[in-house]
C-alpha cells in the first residue's frame, strides 16, 4: 500500500494483479493508443497475464496493489471474480479492512498466512461481484447462464432450451455468446473445468468421483478434456497444487 502514490505503468502483464485505489484519481487505458478513462474515488482494476494496462495520476492517490500467480487466481478468473473492467468500490471501509488483512499475511512464512491472505482477497472480489449490476440480456439467456453456474454437471438439451425460450437454436447460441463471450457449450466446459480444479485442490476425491460430479460418465473422457482445456492431466494438476 502506498498512501501518496504517483507511480505509473504502461505494459503487458505477465502475472495477475489486483489494484485498489482507496482514494484519488487515476487515468487508465486498457489498450495501446486507446482513450484514457478517468476514475475518481474508490476503484478496483485487475490484470491477467497477457493484459495490457497503462495508468497514471495527475495527483497522489492511496493505492493498494497485489501481484500474484497460482491456480487459485486461474479459478477466480474462470468464475468471473477478476473483473475485466474497472469496478467502483462501494463499501470502502470494508474493503480497507480486507486489504489490511491481506497485506498483513501475504508475506507470512506459514501456509496459514497465505490462506488468510487469499481469503481476504477473495472476500474483496466477491463483494465487487455482488455489487455489479444485473447482467443485461433476455431473461431466458440470464437464466440459462445461472443454471450453468449453479450446476456444471447438468447436461443441457439446447434445442429444448431454445423451444422453451421461444427462439431458434441459432439465436440462442448467438444471444448467449453476446452475453457471456462464449458459446453455451464452451461456457459449460469452462464451468466444469473450474469445478474440477477446485475439487482436485480442495478434496482427496478420486478422479472417478470428480468426473461424475462435473457431469462426465467416462473418467478417461474427462481426463482428455481436462488436459485439452488446461494443458495438463488432472492427476498432474493435483500434484502441482500439493507441491
Amino acid at each position: 500500500m502506498t498512501p501518496d502514490c504517483t507511480g505509473h505503468q504502461d505494459k503487458v502483464y505477465t502475472y495477475a494483479a489486483v489494484h485498489f485505489m482507496q482514494r484519488g484519481t487515476v487515468l487508465l487505458r486498457s489498450r495501446r493508443g486507446g482513450p484514457e478513462r478517468c476514475l475518481t474515488g474508490a476503484w478496483c482494476w485487475c490484470a491477467r497475464p497477457g493484459t495490457y494496462l497503462a495508468f497514471r495520476s495527475p495527483r497522489p492517490r492511496r493505492h493498494w496493489r497485489l501481484a500474484a500467480t497460482g491456480h487459485v487466481l486461474d479459478d477466480w478468473a474462470d468464475e468471473g471474480l477478476l473483473p475485466a473492467e474497472p469496478r467502483p468500490v462501494t463499501d470502502v471501509g470494508r474493503a480497507v479492512a480486507q486489504w489490511q488483512t491481506l497485506t498483513a499475511h501475504a508475506f507470512g512464512p506459514a501456509v496459514r498466512d497465505r490462506r488468510l491472505a487469499a481469503n481476504a482477497l477473495e472476500a474483496f472480489l466477491l463483494d465487487l461481484a455482488a455489487a455489479e449490476p444485473p447482467p443485461e440480456g433476455p431473461a431466458w439467456a440470464v437464466a440459462l447462464r445461472t443454471r450453468r453456474d449453479r450446476d456444471p454437471a447438468l447436461t443441457p438439451d439446447y434445442d429444448h432450451c431454445a423451444r422453451e425460450a421461444g427462439v431458434t437454436p441459432a439465436v440462442l447460441r448467438r444471444t448467449f455468446q453476446a452475453l457471456t463471450g462464449l458459446t453455451p457449450h464452451r461456457y459449460l466446459l469452462s464451468r466444469r473445468c473450474a469445478e474440477a480444479r477446485r475439487r482436485l485442490v480442495a478434496t482427496d476425491e478420486p478422479l472417478e468421483r470428480i468426473a461424475a460430479a462435473c457431469g462426465y460418465r467416462d473418467v478417461f473422457f474427462f481426463s482428455r478434456q481436462f488436459r485439452r482445456l488446461t494443458g495438463i492431466p488432472p492427476g498432474e494438476y493435483r500434484l502441482r497444487a500439493e507441491g
